[in-house]
This record gives C-alpha cells, structure tokens and sequence, in this order.
C-alpha cells in the first residue's frame, strides 16, 4: 500500500466522476464521455477503483524511471563534458560536437 498518493488533475476529476457514478447521478457513458475515454476504458477504471480504490485510479508507471531513458551514469558524464569544455555552446551545436567527441 502507497503513503504517499500524487496524482493529476485528470486523475482526480476521474475520481469524482466514478463517485459520480457509484452515487448514480450521472451513467457510464456520460462519465466516460465527460473523462474523455472510452466506456470500456471507464468500466476498467470503475473495476480497479471498486478494488483498489484511489490508488487503483492512479498510472502505475508514476515514480517509476523511463524504460526509454538513459543511465544517470551517461547523463552525468555529457553533463561533466558539456560543463568543461562546451558550456558556451547552443544545444543543437553541442550535440554535434558530443557526437564528434564520443564516435
């Protein structure tokens, strides 16, 4: 279980919206409608909220680093480079030059 639960405003306006529909006051369809997905997609987000409740509604991947990323260990030796030796140089420049330096 989290402690800490951060979520968007899109996320918290879904929230109201599935209290919405569990109070019965507005349909799936107008809740799904009015979230911006799918009614398949809601009745997912109305499954796993019923479930796990507030954090069932928040993005799994949240706090998690990018699978596409690099390793901070490249990110900190481009930064050590750029620092040293290019810091008066555009990014686009800069680029041209790691590429130069490094192959």
């Amino acid at each position: 279980m989290r402690k800490d639960l951060l979520m968007s405003l899109k996320e918290y306006d879904r929230i109201k919206l599935l209290e919405k529909v569990k109070a019965k006051e507005i349909t799936i369809k107008k809740g799904a409608e009015l979230s911006g997905i799918s009614e398949r997609q809601f009745y997912r987000l109305k499954s796993s909220y019923e479930k796990e409740g507030v954090s069932g509604v928040i993005h799994k991947s949240r706090g998690r680093p990018s699978n596409r990323g690099y390793s901070s260990t490249l990110k900190s030796k481009v930064i050590k480079i750029y620092r040293e030796s290019y810091r008066d140089f555009v990014p686009t420049f800069f680029s041209e030059k790691l590429e130069e330096y490094c192959c």
